[in-house]
């Protein structure tokens, strides 16, 4: 008498609830394929919907922008909602929708209270979801697509501006009337080595060397825009420039990186007034910096 034989066949087992397809298990088979298995899940996506956010968590500041990606697979209504109590819409919401784009398009929702509606959304293409940040915090959005949804949030920072002027707390600069501090700002990187970026401040009218001679200020920031350290360079600068009355020098200043290869960067400074050439011809003066704000050498052009 012949041997029965025992034939496997594949056994795909559903749950369902009343809003349609969660989840499946299976296929019971000895000879699935990966790829068949892959096929099956992209049916299943493709009919049910699938939606994958690609960045879960931004750190915005108040009063910019909150960019959500994302991917999705099918054709359902793409249903985005402001949740944990994140609201979208009013005078004084958390968030407000900027914009929507599938890939290159831009899309049009249907906005319903605390929701935006994109009715038979579709892409092969990464989505863009753009909202404006109006309050500081904690927001969230849930983003819903056919049986599918994903989440995104982000911490919005505060804006804050710290005024640096003669009466700044601790280490800010020494000024005097008509300084002009502030006149020409750049920034020097991280000139210290503390893992801040440093700045360098003109003041053209400064009258330390002399009417109007001018000088910058090198300011060695802290994370939190206050100030460690302030270094003056003037006319009296040990190796600094060669100034006289009138010359404004500070007029202008900028980061010109690292001239001689010495790891430190350095600065450029305009004097408008300068009389070396003739009567206010102006002159440039290349500082070649240390680390401390010191200065190695000075050329004037």
């Amino acid at each position: 008498m012949k041997a029965p034989t025992l034939t496997v066949v594949s056994i795909l087992i559903f749950f369902t609830t009343a809003t349609g397809l969660t989840g499946w298990v299976g296929p019971v088979s000895a000879d699935m394929t990966p790829s068949q298995n892959m096929a099956i899940q992209d049916f299943l996506a493709q009919k049910h919907g699938k939606i994958d956010v690609l960045n879960r968590q931004s750190y915005p500041i108040v009063g910019g922008y909150w960019t959500t990606k994302f991917v999705t697979l099918g054709t359902h209504a793409l249903i985005i909602t402001a949740v944990d109590g994140t609201t979208f819409r009013g005078p004084n919401s958390d968030v407000s929708f900027v914009e929507l784009y599938d890939g290159t398009r831009k899309l049009v929702p249907v906005i319903s209270n605390n929701k935006l509606v994109f009715p038979n959304y579709t892409s092969d293409e990464t989505g863009y979801l753009k909202v404006k940040v109006n309050t500081a915090g904690i927001h969230n959005m849930k983003l819903e697509f056919g049986s599918d949804s994903a989440y995104t949030g982000n911490n919005a920072a505060p804006i804050a501006t710290v005024e640096i002027n003669d009466s700044t707390t601790g280490n800010g600069p020494d000024l005097s009337d008509l300084d002009a501090f502030g006149t020409s700002v750049t920034s020097i990187g991280d000139l210290d080595g503390d893992g801040v970026a440093d700045i360098a401040v003109g003041a053209f009218q400064d009258d330390g060397g002399g009417i109007a001679t001018g000088a910058i200020h090198i300011l060695f920031m802290n994370t939190d825009g206050s100030i460690d350290s302030t270094v003056k360079i003037n006319d009296s600068t040990v190796n600094g420039p060669d100034l006289s009355e009138g010359d404004a020098f500070g007029v202008s200043v900028a980061n010109i990186g690292d001239l001689n290869g010495d790891g430190v960067a350095d600065i450029a400074a305009g004097a408008d007034f300068d009389d070396g050439g003739g009567s206010d011809r102006g002159a440039i003066h290349i500082m070649f910096m240390n680390t401390d704000g010191s200065i190695h050498a000075t050329v004037e052009v």
